[in-house]
């Protein structure tokens, strides 16, 4: 014999699922990143990230119109190669980034690290990167909200700083996107507006 509920009790939970901000069936969780996880840009600007092949690292790959750069992130957080292609072709060398930490520490709230990194690509150059993480809060993409940890972080060379990050790094994910660049001449912030599996 079939389940059936009665109306009143059917129609509130209907009504708590519909009011429900993130529904599973709707929002991306962590193991939907062995096919990838879309973010959209107000811009229109995409970003779709995947686990890599090392223990730790994603893959993001952003942009429009055939221009994408393709970041690896060891932890999600710290940057380890960046190219660029276009119409699926690469462009230039890539830029990769060593450390002087290893290894390098996992992502938690409150903490702080600073490291000597190697740049090596179309030239080398070493700077002095630091990692502020802020403290988790809860952030909205659409209909779907993730516990979010902000990280500030900052480029110096030979003791000025040359560019400041914000990172909006998603536990659930293992990822953090960038959200605001600034370089003492400009700003630029990054919004995400939605978030969905690749299916």
């Amino acid at each position: 014999m079939p389940l059936t509920l009665p109306h009143t009790r059917a129609a509130a939970v209907l009504a708590a699922l519909a009011a429900s901000p993130a529904l599973a069936a709707d929002c991306p969780v962590g193991a939907d990143m062995e096919k990838g996880v879309r973010f959209s840009e107000a811009t229109g600007n995409i970003e779709v990230i995947k686990r890599g092949a090392a223990p730790g690292e994603v893959v993001s790959t952003y942009g429009s119109d055939g221009y994408l750069n393709v970041v690896r992130l060891a932890h999600g957080v710290y940057v380890t190669e960046i190219a660029n292609l276009v119409n699926g072709v690469p462009e230039g060398v890539p830029d990769r980034y060593s450390y002087d930490i290893s290894p390098l520490p996992a992502p938690a709230p409150g903490l702080e690290v600073a490291a000597q990194v190697t740049v090596t690509g179309s030239e080398t150059k070493e700077q002095t990167w630091t990692y502020s993480f802020g403290e988790p809060v809860t952030w909205t993409y659409g209909s779907c909200s993730y516990e979010l940890i902000p990280i500030t972080t900052r480029q110096l060379a030979a003791g000025e700083e040359v560019s400041r990050e914000v990172l909006h790094y998603l536990p659930e994910f293992g990822h953090s996107y960038l959200a605001v660049y600034a370089d003492g001449e400009i700003e630029e912030v990054y919004t995400y507006v939605s978030v969905e599996a690749v299916r």
